[in-house]
């Protein structure tokens, strides 16, 4: 009888040592399934900072290029309005200087001058 008794509880152990060691690799199974997720979250955490970093240099050269491009439209418009001042000084001479006889004479209107800096007008 004691005999038995020792027999079923040594079956009984022999099968909470199969349970649990059933139990331990599908935890481990569990675990390993854990740690390749966590590898493939950091790596995409990483492709994404990459990707923001490179987006952010990207911004930061169009950003350098957008005012380079504005600063030198100002000077552009600068000179044309200077050149417009000249090119009406230049006539004022020339006319002054034909009034008085002998020489070419040059006439330009103003519309031939709009016409011409609208050529070179920036927009």
């Amino acid at each position: 009888m004691r005999q038995e008794r020792l027999q079923k509880q040594l079956l009984d152990l022999r099968r909470n040592i199969s349970m649990e060691r059933t139990r331990r690799q599908e935890l481990l199974d569990n675990l390993d399934r854990v740690r390749a997720r966590q590898s493939s979250l950091a790596s995409n955490e990483r492709r994404l900072y990459q990707e923001t970093e490179m987006k952010e240099m990207s911004l930061a050269t169009a950003q350098k290029e957008v005012e380079e491009v504005q600063a030198k439209e100002l000077r552009l418009r600068i000179q044309m309005d200077n050149l417009r001042k000249g090119m009406a000084r230049f006539l004022a001479k020339v006319s002054r200087s034909n009034s008085g006889g002998g020489g070419v004479v040059v006439e330009v209107t103003n519309e031939q001058v709009r016409a011409t800096s609208d050529l070179y007008r920036i927009r």
